[in-house]
């Protein structure tokens, strides 16, 4: 049996340090039973080491390079969530499981953001969520960091991931 197309699904890909401009497109099967191509509008994103991306068209939550090993317990972040047309009803971060942090809500159109965050003493996951009227779930880029000790064996290990 052949594999059929199924109404949703998930594109993953692998991506070196870069930043690039999706431009998304399908083909259909239309109701006469013809091939229909659909153009989605372009989505740019940043994709830097050690990050997790979930682009959730029109919006794209962009984070600007962090290194993996921090040298202090709190990390700056900072970045824009790329939402146009679409207007950005709210911006929140979340280190590890913790709490929920808001940064804007009703943000705009191509928001910029920054914030400090406070990072636990083992590897820790930043990620940056942006959401829309409309959409099923949230953008969202994940950053992994850990604090850096120095003269251990976690200062090592650390710097060998981020090699």
């Amino acid at each position: 049996m052949g594999n059929y197309p199924k109404e949703e699904g998930f594109l993953y890909m692998t991506l070196p340090q870069s930043t690039f401009n999706l431009k998304p497109h399908a083909m259909l099967v239309n109701d006469a039973g013809g091939a229909t191509e659909a153009n989605f509008a372009p989505v740019s994103v940043t994709a830097g080491c050690g990050q997790a991306i979930n682009i959730v068209p029109p919006l794209a939550v962009n984070i600007h390079p962090v290194n993996r090993c921090a040298a202090s317990g709190a990390v700056a972040v900072s970045g824009e969530v790329k939402s146009l047309p679409a207007e950005v009803d709210r911006i929140w971060y979340q280190v590890n499981d913790s709490p929920e942090v808001t940064l804007c809500t009703h943000c705009g159109k191509d928001v910029p953001f920054s914030f400090t965050a406070h990072i636990q003493s083992c590897e820790n996951t930043i990620k940056v969520f942006a959401d829309a009227e409309g959409l099923e779930e949230p953008a969202m880029n994940s950053q992994q960091v850990e604090p850096l000790s120095v003269g251990d064996e976690a200062e090592r290990s650390c710097l060998a991931r981020e090699d």
